[in-house]
């Protein structure tokens, strides 16, 4: 409903309260989400309980099923790399 009606307050409640509860269970499926609803600050603390809990999180099977998307941001994480820098162009000599 905050994402529909655009609640700016009530979305980043909600951010905050679903960051605070991740777990191995739910983490997969709320990452999905926060991708869909430009969720930054719920992608990125999945993104760290995913980094964390690697292996426990790649065994479950919800993990074989993330959008191709979100595997793509779990491994940019995991490698280190930002989304937002690799999006840029270099310039020749910037390296």
């Amino acid at each position: 409903a905050a994402h529909k009606y655009q609640v700016p307050r009530l979305l980043r409640w909600c951010e905050a309260q679903l960051c605070e509860r991740l777990c191995g269970e739910t983490v997969c499926s709320l990452l999905s989400l926060a991708s869909l609803y430009e969720a930054a600050a719920l992608e990125r603390s999945c993104l760290d309980f995913m980094k964390a809990h690697m292996a426990d999180v790649v065994a479950r099977p919800e993990f074989a099923s993330l959008p191709p998307a979100c595997t793509l941001k779990f491994n940019m994480h995991v490698a280190g790399v930002d989304a937002a820098e690799s999006g840029r162009k270099r310039k020749r000599g910037d390296e």
